[in-house]
């Protein structure tokens, strides 16, 4: 089984922001600079994601799969973005992660749908809406 770590974004430490960002694709990609925003010393970004949400999935000490949940400024609903090892994909935890944000939100989040994970969200449309 797997452990899972629910938390502000706000309140990530570095170590676990370098995980992700290992995991993932370093420092490029929307997710990683949603990331840096949300730690910026500015007022304005803390504001902004101070709901925002990391949900970490962790085998044994290693960062498996991650995701924000981030609320929509006057909407129900949120913006979920996810990223799971390729050695873990198809063990549900990108289900669990789209169950997470469901769990969060009034109604479906959205999702940024590309070719690359097109034929994973197709297959829950009781879980999300593409943006």
């Amino acid at each position: 089984m797997y452990d899972v770590k629910l938390l502000r974004v706000i309140d990530l430490s570095l170590s676990i922001i370098a995980d992700c960002k290992r995991l993932s694709f370093g420092d490029e990609g929307y997710m990683c600079e949603d990331l840096d925003a949300a730690i910026a010393k500015e007022r304005t970004a803390r504001r902004r994601y101070r709901h925002t949400m990391a949900c970490l999935v962790y085998d044994k000490d290693t960062l498996v799969g991650w995701s924000l949940i981030e609320p929509v400024p006057r909407s129900p609903r949120y913006v979920v973005q996810m990223f799971v090892d390729p050695n873990y994909r198809r063990r549900g935890i990108g289900r669990y992660l789209l169950q997470q944000a469901n769990y969060m939100s009034k109604r479906k989040p959205f999702v940024y749908i590309d070719d690359e994970n097109e034929d994973f969200f197709k297959k829950f449309p009781e879980l999300c809406v593409e943006v």
